[in-house]
C-alpha cells in the first residue's frame, strides 16, 4: 500500500467501472477490494506490503499515509459514495467492518506522554502496537507528517465517536506544542 500502491489503481478503475460500465474493470476493482480486506490485521492495521515478507514490511505502516490512504477508499465503498457507488451490500458491509477496525488501531496506537494524548509514529509492530523501527533512518518516533494524515482522517468522518474528537484535540493540542517557530525551510 506504499507509494499509493493498490489505492491509486482502485480509485482509477472505480471511476471506469461508473464510465463505462466494463466487467473487466469492476472484476479488477472486487479483485483488489479483496485483497485490501484480506491483507487488514485482525487488529485493524494494515502492514506496508501483503502478503507478508519479513520485517519492517509486515508493520502496521501510517508511514506517507499508507494506511490512512486505505481507510479512506474503504470508507467511501463502505458509504457508497462517488465513483464507488456500483459496491454490492456486503462489500459495503465488509469496507464498513474494515474501517471500524481501522479506526480502532489508531485509537490504540496514539501515544500518551503523562497521560495526554499526542500523535501517532509512522509504524508499529503489528503484534504489541508499539512504535517500532523502518529503515535505519526511521526510528520509532512521533511523526509530524503521519500525525497530520491521521487526525486529517479521523476529522472525515461523519459522526466521530467522543473517542475519536479527544484523539483529535488531542493531536492538534500536541502539534501546536510541538511547532517549530521562526524556521524556515530552504531547498
Amino acid at each position: 500500500i506504499d507509494n499509493h500502491g493498490t489505492t491509486l489503481p482502485m480509485a482509477f478503475l472505480a471511476r471506469m467501472v461508473t464510465a463505462t460500465g466494463d466487467p473487466a474493470y469492476r472484476a479488477a476493482f472486487d479483485r483488489g477490494l479483496a485483497y485490501l480486506l484480506e491483507a487488514q490485521y485482525p487488529n485493524g492495521g494494515w502492514p506496508q506490503f501483503y502478503p507478508l515478507r519479513g520485517g519492517y514490511y509486515d508493520h502496521i505502516t501510517f508511514n506517507d499515509d499508507a494506511m490512512t490512504r486505505v481507510l479512506t477508499l474503504i470508507r467511501d465503498v463502505a458509504a457508497g459514495e462517488g465513483p464507488y457507488g456500483f459496491a454490492d451490500a456486503r462489500q459495503r458491509r465488509d469496507a464498513d467492518a474494515a474501517v471500524t477496525r481501522g479506526v480502532e488501531v489508531i485509537l490504540r496506537t496514539q501515544i500518551v506522554q503523562g497521560g495526554v494524548p499526542t500523535g501517532w509514529c509512522a509504524q508499529y509492530d503489528e503484534r504489541t502496537l508499539s512504535p517500532a523501527w523502518a529503515r535505519r533512518y526511521e526510528p520509532p518516533s512521533l511523526s509530524g507528517s503521519e500525525t497530520v494524515g491521521v487526525v486529517r482522517f479521523l476529522m472525515s468522518l461523519d459522526s466521530p465517536s467522543p473517542s475519536v474528537v479527544a484523539a483529535v484535540d488531542g493531536a492538534v493540542a500536541w502539534l501546536q506544542r510541538v511547532a517549530l517557530d521562526d524556521v524556515e525551510l530552504e531547498r
